[in-house]
């Protein structure tokens, strides 16, 4: 191989390496490691993303309005249950024991 085979081979593997870099910039920024410096290892990115998946979920807190409400609806699907129940165990003929069967 000649100097320029080794040149032309250097600027391939040169635009790869950028074309590499821009798909892990991609992938950063989908996982939440955009800001991320470009010449982060990969062990830091992760132990930056597990930090992320760990945290503690955030508590929202619901008004007393909007917690009668809820409760009230769900009152009324058990309510709307309840009647049906029993509306079927009406409807269900009882049965007669017969003796010799």
């Amino acid at each position: 191989m000649d100097t320029q085979d080794l040149q032309m081979a250097l600027q391939g593997y040169q635009s790869q390496a950028q074309t590499i870099a821009q798909r892990i910039g991609e992938l950063r920024q989908k996982l939440g490691l955009g800001n991320a410096r470009p010449g982060k290892t990969h062990y830091e990115a992760r132990r930056e993303l597990v930090v992320e998946v760990n945290k503690p979920p955030v508590k929202r807190a619901l008004s007393a309005k909007a917690r009668r409400t809820i409760a009230a609806a769900q009152k009324k699907r058990w309510a709307k249950f309840r009647a049906e129940q029993r509306a079927a165990a009406k409807k269900q003929p009882q049965r007669v024991a017969t003796a010799g069967a």
